[in-house]
């Protein structure tokens, strides 16, 4: 993960880090040894150090955007699977119109299936009071 800008240099000491880790933050210190004359190294110069931090990345705008548009899909999706679930409970999937709620009277509301034909046959309704065709 840590290597040298320019190789082999006796000049340049530079160092590249690939893939920082909280573990590499700190202070780093560029230091030039001596031998003594026992042959151990001592310091001669150290320099004053550069800080290295590690912030988090920045949240993407489309990485927003694509969680937005899931959490979306997803909602719609359950609509979506809710009214399906309905229908089939009502036993009402194939039917053309959703029945709804009439009141006659003063009775309460109920419901009234969808009475439309079909192309090749007529559909009547009678009225309530006569039991005649409305027309009657």
């Amino acid at each position: 993960r840590v290597t040298r800008a320019v190789s082999g240099s006796d000049t340049d000491f530079t160092i590249h880090i690939r893939d920082v880790q909280p573990e590499d933050v700190g202070t780093y210190y560029c230091v030039k040894f001596t031998k003594s004359l026992t042959g151990e190294d001592e310091v001669f110069r150290r320099g004053t150090g550069t800080e290295v931090s590690v912030l988090e990345a920045a949240v993407v705008p489309s990485m927003v955007a694509a969680v937005v548009v899931l959490c979306f899909l997803l909602v719609l999706g359950l609509l979506v699977a809710l009214c399906l679930y309905r229908r089939k409970r009502q036993g009402r999937v194939g039917s053309p119109c959703p029945a709804r709620p009439a009141a006659v009277g003063s009775f309460p509301p109920t419901s009234l299936q969808c009475c439309a034909g079909t192309p090749s046959t007529r559909s009547e309704v009678l009225d309530a009071e006569s039991s005649h065709l409305p027309s009657q």
